[in-house]
This record gives C-alpha cells, structure tokens and sequence, in this order.
C-alpha cells in the first residue's frame, strides 16, 4: 500500500526579502522533495524591501495568496484573512499547519485550531521583545502570543536563547518549545564560489581589489542597525581612509541613509548595491560581514557569509552569540555601539591572518551545524513525532469510549 502523503500548509505574512522568508522557502523546497504535500499561504508579496523569487518552487509547492494577510493591524482585512485562511484549512483538511511570524502566526493558528487541524505548529523567527515596539505595544503582543500558544502543538526556535527568552516573558512551559535552527545550502556557497573572479567583482562596483572592503546584507530597516554601521564606519575612516562599505538590501531607510552619508563625506566611500539575487558573489570580494542588528531571530546573512569563509561582525544579542564564537569566527559587539563596531571591523581587517584563521572557523562551523538538510531531517522527525502522538492520543481515546460503553442487549 501507498504511503499516504503528510499534507502541511505553511502560513507567512509576506514573501518579501528576508531572512524569514528564505527559510520558509527553503523548509518548503525541501520538504515537497521528501514526499510532504506542501502549500505555501502567504499575503501579498509587496514591499519596499523586494520580492523573493519563487522560481525554485514554483513546481513543487502549491502557493495561496490571501491579498488581506498584511502586517499592519487592520480589523477589516484581519477578519477577511482569518475567514479565508479557515476556509482553505478546513477544506483542504491539512495534517499539519506549520506558521511562521508573528500576524501569520496569530491568524493562521487561531484559523487552524477552529478548522480542527490534528497538529499546529509555530516558528516565530526571534522574537519582539525588544528593538522593534514601544512598551505597550510589546506587552499587547506578548498577551495575545500567551493565548495563541494555547493553540499550539509546538512553537520551533531557531536558539537557545530565543527559546529561553519566551519561556522568560512566559509565553508558555519548555516543553511547549523546541529548537531547530535554520539551515543553508551549503554545497549552492562551495559551488558559487569557485571560480568567481573576486578583482573582476569588485570593478564592477568601482573598488579596487587591495582596499579593505566591509559589507552587510540585510533589509534597510531600523532593526538591522544601519545607522550604527555608518557611525562605526566614519570612525573607521580616520584610520584607514582607503576603506569602502558596501550595503546591499533595500527598505523604507534607503534614503535616510544616503542622506547620512552626504552629510558626513562619505558618500564616495558607501556604495548601496540594493537588491541582489547573487549574494555568494557579492560575499566573495568582501573582507567581512558585519551585521550590528538591535534584535535578530539567528542572522541567515551571517551564516551565509560563514560559508563563503567571511569572518563576522554582529552584535553580542538575541540570537547570534550561539552562531557567532566571539574571537574565534568573528567578534560579538555591543547593540548599539559604534565605537566597539569600529574597533572590531579595524582589528579583522588590519591582520588578515587573523580575517583567514576566522573565516575557515566559521566554514568548518556552517558544515559541521547549519546545513539545511540536517535540519529539516529534524523538522521531519518533528511532524512525524507529533502526528504519531496525535494519532495515538486520538485512538486511546476511542479505545476508552468504547471500553465504558454499557452493553447492548
């Protein structure tokens, strides 16, 4: 007899450029090429940030849109969103409703719970803490993160530390939670990095090949810590004038700052390169990664740079410290510190023994923990263990029903 196909719907809020959304795709990528039938549930994908190309599951995964599925709180659109997603839950009869981020997370949980859905999971990708709302507004939401967790089999960290930290603000018991971080493919970095000429890279941007090159790759937006980036790196010019910082993302801040830039000189030293669809090559003709976010789930982007051996600058927050081993792939900085930033990105790129000896420990890390097939072996391992539970739950159920039946005739 055939094996019957586990069918899993996974819910974001958008397909935009992001960290989030790269695993998602990724997850469902994978997990349609293991048997699991995937659909994808996602609100429009639109937004300063960019789109995410779907080319890669185009032919795998099957994609909804719900175009009232937005970020933003809109009472109308939140009641629509939720009325379609139980629809399409409850009709398509999913064993599994796998959400991802906060506003998917609320809907798509509270839609599969009233669907009845055998099994509902949760991956907030970090948290809102702290970084992202006002004191208010923080404790709003993590109100209404205690009541979803009702609704929720299993809430997937990607930390350690995240984990911790929901169990802190008591969003629910440890055995609600379990950690599975995200994963990259590893062998797309070794294979894109052969061969690339990094001298002919960099005169596309106009950088000479010998200068020292510093680069981050995120959205630009509040969170991710630009502006403390740039502070660090006026700092770091007075050392080394040569340097230049390129910024590759895009976002609501774009212009805020480019005009940070002119105001300060440094409008001939920062390139902004917007989006990029070839990050390994971009990675490949920098000399690190710096990554100075005020909050972050796990940081793809340092990941990646890890496998294309980048030595990594980030702050000493959330997630990151269980990715980054401070002075042995890169260094952990204090949020919000430009002069700690600029101190550790002047030490890396003034010894470059040291940039190396970083950047095969960060490789020999990516290989040995991140790779994407390891971790959705252990996704896999967690749908099947849940289901099981489930069925069996379910069938001593019926077995005690039936055992306190009184006796016909």
């Amino acid at each position: 007899m055939e094996k019957k196909r586990i069918k899993v719907a996974h819910i974001i809020t958008r397909l935009i450029q992001g960290g989030a959304q790269e695993s998602v795709l990724l997850t469902a990528k994978y997990l349609a090429a293991r048997d699991f039938d995937i659909y994808l549930i996602s609100g429009p994908s639109l937004g300063p940030e960019g789109s995410i190309s779907l080319d890669e599951i185009k032919d795998k995964v099957k994609l909804f849109i719900i175009p009232e599925l937005i970020r933003e709180i809109n009472i109308f659109k939140d009641l629509i969103a939720f009325i379609k997603l139980y629809v399409f839950i409850k009709k398509n009869g999913f064993d599994i409703v796998h959400t991802h981020t906060s506003k998917a997370g609320m809907l798509g949980r509270l839609a599969a719970g009233c669907a009845a859905t055998p099994v509902i999971i949760h991956t907030p990708h970090g948290h809102f803490f702290y970084g992202h709302f006002g004191f208010l507004k923080t404790k709003f939401f993590i109100l209404l993160e205690k009541i979803m967790s009702l609704f929720t089999d299993k809430i997937i960290m990607l930390t350690e530390i995240d984990k911790n930290e929901h169990i802190k603000f008591g969003i629910g018991k440890e055995d609600k939670f379990t950690v599975i971080s995200d994963g990259i493919e590893i062998n797309k970095f070794i294979t894109s990095g052969m061969g690339i000429d990094r001298a002919k890279t960099r005169r596309e941007f106009g950088i000479p090949p010998e200068i020292p090159l510093i680069g981050i790759v995120a959205r630009l937006v509040a969170v991710k810590g630009h502006k403390y980036l740039l502070r660090a790196f006026k700092m770091l010019l007075e050392k080394t004038p040569d340097a230049r910082l390129l910024i590759v993302g895009d976002g609501a801040l774009k212009e805020n700052l480019k005009r940070y830039c002119n105001k300060n000189g440094m409008a001939d030293k920062v390139i902004f390169a917007g989006l990029r669809y070839d990050v390994p090559r971009i990675l490949s003709m920098l000399d690190l990664v710096a990554l100075p976010s005020l909050n972050e789930g796990l940081g793809i982007a340092l990941l990646e740079a890890m496998a294309m051996k980048k030595p990594v600058v980030a702050s000493d927050i959330a997630g990151i410290p269980e990715i980054v081993e401070d002075g042995v792939v890169g260094y952990l900085v204090p949020p919000k510190d430009p002069a700690s930033l600029a101190n550790r990105i002047s030490k890396i790129i003034q010894n470059p023994r040291l940039a190396e000896a970083m950047g095969e420990n960060g490789f020999k890390k990516i290989v040995s923990s991140f790779s994407i097939e390891s971790k959705m072996d252990e996704l896999e391992r967690l749908y099947n263990s849940l289901l099981e539970r489930r069925e069996d739950g379910l069938y001593l159920k019926e077995k005690k029903t039936a055992g306190n039946s009184a006796p016909s005739g």
